[in-house]
């Protein structure tokens, strides 16, 4: 099964191949916070607790078709995550990590568009992570998250171990670089992110 994956403008466009349920992450950790934030768009990234939907997939599986010249990459730090957007108009696109060789992408539910809810593609959600960093209480699932943390990264392994990022569409042919400059943030500038992610939750909390 395929999932069309789109910008919001629409410039920027493939589809997500053998496209599976393997248990979608909600994730309120800060740099996920700073990252919506840094687009300028919060609202439309985050849930109301300042969570973002995640799909984990492989990179193998992600494919554009329109665009790629508007693909653009970010990172909160010099050894962080490789966040990538579409700098049209500003939509998430995933995350890839430091190290090139795993063969994992976060998709961001904003970029994925299609008739079918996420929930019939790719699976309910399974895991809440950093939930510290929640702008408001959060319930314990523990059983869901300990059924699915192993299955996704089981997924991740496999996908690695059988070098799937060598058919990644975000890396140059040599397999390590990434296909366009990533913006790395100063300190100021991340400082910058999180204080607004502060006063996000600050916010959340008088209401």
């Amino acid at each position: 099964m395929h999932h069309p994956l789109q910008c919001r403008c629409g410039q920027l466009a493939g589809y997500v191949a053998h496209a599976r349920p393997r248990g979608r992450i909600l994730c309120y950790c800060r740099d996920c916070q700073a990252f919506a934030h840094f687009l300028g768009d919060p609202q439309t990234i985050l849930d109301k607790n300042a969570g973002s939907d995640v799909i984990p997939a492989s990179v193998a599986d992600v494919h554009f078709t329109k665009g790629l010249k508007y693909l653009a990459c970010m990172r909160l730090s010099p050894t962080g995550l490789y966040r990538w957007y579409a700098s049209c108009c500003r939509t998430p696109i995933g995350s890839t990590p430091a190290n090139p060789r795993i063969a994992y992408i976060g998709l961001l539910h904003s970029c994925l568009r299609s008739g079918a809810s996420l929930d019939e593609t790719f699976g309910p959600l399974r895991v809440w992570a950093f939930t510290h960093n929640a702008h408001g209480p959060m319930k314990k699932r523990l059983l869901a998250m300990a059924t699915s943390v192993p299955r996704i990264i089981g997924v991740i392994a496999s996908e690695s171990l059988r070098r799937q990022h060598r058919f990644s569409p975000f890396l140059q042919p040599d397999y390590k670089t990434p296909i366009v400059t990533p913006r790395v943030l100063t300190l100021a500038e991340r400082t910058e992110l999180i204080a607004r992610v502060e006063k996000s939750r600050r916010v959340n909390a008088s209401h």
